[in-house]
């Protein structure tokens, strides 16, 4: 069996997370028949079939989830050490890409990446403020601004700032429907959303009452 490339397991570790060749292709920039072409050798150097294919796309065989989970972590390993080799790089420039909630980029880091950018013109910086999760790990995002800590093994973070939430209602609505009451029947009558604006339903005093006292954001409706 010939040597196995790291360019052979990156052509396959994006097909393995789109599922079908046209999205790995536009993923890596090239095209749908480059893509066939890249797998049909892969498994002919292996010699084992790697992909089901349907026709609503790709699915690992089992021998291709075998593999996924060696590729992936080979992946890690290669995006490591190149962390390491762009943090000992001297000087600022080339592309940065940061995300963040869109009502953080949109008000506070925009006119300071501004400034940045103004100070550093050989740093380009690309402000993503998409609700998708971004990987740090596979260098799909440079800087990430979020909520919380980060879960993720290897990663440099750090709390940069503490954002209070507080809880709105008009003086008319509150003279007519009381003030609010998170135990009881006020608790039906309050949506929850999360940092990215997606709602979430209520589920409970228990749950009510942690929401509340972690500073989340409670809007009143009627």
């Amino acid at each position: 069996m010939a040597a196995i490339e790291w360019e052979d397991l990156r052509y396959f570790l994006h097909l393995a997370r789109e599922k079908s060749l046209s999205g790995a292709a536009r993923k890596l920039g090239t095209t749908q028949p480059t893509m066939s072409r890249r797998l049909e050798l892969f498994e002919s150097k292996l010699g084992a079939i790697l992909f089901d294919r349907f026709p609503s796309g790709l699915r690992l065989s089992d021998t291709g989830r075998q593999i996924l989970d060696y590729a992936e972590r080979m992946e890690d390993a290669a995006l490591a050490a190149q962390r390491i080799a762009v943090g000992s790089s001297a000087g600022l420039t080339g592309t940065v890409r940061v995300t963040s909630p869109e009502w953080l980029g949109a008000r506070i880091l925009s006119p300071l990446l501004a400034k940045f950018c103004a100070a550093h013109p050989t740093v380009t910086v690309e402000l993503v403020t998409d609700a998708e999760a971004l990987s740090l790990t596979r260098r799909e995002i440079d800087v990430a601004l979020r909520f919380g800590r980060f879960q993720q093994d290897g990663l440099m973070q750090r709390k940069i700032a503490s954002i209070p939430f507080e809880l709105y209602a008009a003086a008319a609505y509150l003279k007519a429907k009381g003030p609010p009451d998170f135990f009881g029947r006020w608790r039906r009558r309050c949506a929850h959303y999360d940092e990215r604006g997606a709602r979430r339903k209520c589920c409970g005093d228990e749950v009510a009452a942690s929401l509340f006292a972690a500073g989340t954001c409670w809007i009143l409706q009627q």
